[in-house]
């Protein structure tokens, strides 16, 4: 038998193909069809847990709640709409591309999640202007927003203070979007529900509040109701639509016992008729109508 010498070419190929960074396999992209004309691309996981957090995944909730959101289009347009728990932002990539709300406001807590859900919005509202890019033209439009410790913009490309940076040792940047046509404007908002103010949430003009798939966990239940509560008593006009999967009965009595502490009035809301997304529909799913009692 001969023996061959390796060429040292193919050692050099070995050696380029194994310094490859790993690709991310537990992320892709799904597509979503709302009708024939207009479809949503998110990049996102099929993972319940990735990297610490649900929020990769795009839950039956969600799903569920953009289907209400479509059957009441009419109620949406033109509404200020605040989104809370948003994750990969199936909901509102929805709302606003077919129900033209005044503006949408995408929030959550999670830092790889804001990152994620800014390249969706980019991949699905290409109308959108990102308008962080030069900070001499941004000031107009972000001095109407607030910089502040618990709520705070997102984006890539902003200035941010030394004060911002030390409140949790992770880059907090600030992103708004701008449109040129009759599009919603679109704001990306890290916000932290144990910490944030009633000064702070008074810095918005919010008519509609969204979640979905955030009852899950018992120890959030109780922040979530209170900043529920700080936005719709400050605005009797106000309403929150809830999407929660009954996965855990206990959850779900702790959801509802601290809506009535809250003084929250809570209503079962009529599940969507039309079925625009496909997954399990054994999995149990109620949306309520929250508003503050007073109204």
């Amino acid at each position: 038998m001969e023996c061959h010498e390796i060429s040292e070419k193919m050692y050099v190929a070995y050696a380029e193909t194994v310094n490859v960074p790993e690709i991310d396999n537990d992320i892709s992209y799904c597509t979503y069809l709302l009708d024939p004309h207009t479809s949503v691309t998110l990049e996102e996981s099929k993972c319940i847990v990735l990297r610490g957090t649900t929020g990769f995944r795009t839950w039956e909730g969600a799903k569920i709640l953009a289907e209400s959101c479509l059957e009441k289009k009419s109620f949406l347009h033109k509404r200020k709409i605040l989104e809370l728990g948003c994750g990969s932002g199936l909901t509102g990539i929805v709302v606003c591309k077919l129900c033209r709300p005044h503006n949408y406001i995408f929030s959550d807590g999670h830092q790889e999640i804001l990152r994620l859900l800014h390249r969706n919005i980019i991949l699905n509202l290409p109308y959108m202007l990102e308008t962080t890019g030069n900070q001499e033209s941004t000031n107009d439009n972000l001095k109407t927003r607030p910089q502040l410790s618990s709520v705070q913009l997102y984006g890539d490309q902003c200035e941010h203070s030394n004060e911002e940076q030390s409140l949790s040792g992770e880059e907090k940047i600030c992103a708004e979007f701008t449109t040129e046509t009759s599009q919603p404007d679109v704001c990306i908002l890290s916000l932290d529900w144990e910490a944030v103010t009633q000064k702070e949430i008074d810095s918005f003009q919010v008519d509609v509040v969204l979640a979905a798939d955030v009852t899950y966990d018992p120890a959030l239940i109780r922040p979530l109701v209170k900043v529920l509560h700080m936005f719709l008593s400050k605005q009797p006009q106000a309403e929150a639509w809830i999407a929660c999967p009954l996965r855990r009965e206990n959850t779900f009595d702790i959801f509802l016992q601290q809506t009535g502490e809250f003084g929250l009035a809570c209503e079962e809301m009529e599940l969507p008729k039309k079925q625009v997304f496909q997954f399990d529909r054994t999995v149990n799913i109620v949306i309520f109508r929250l508003y503050f009692k007073n109204s």
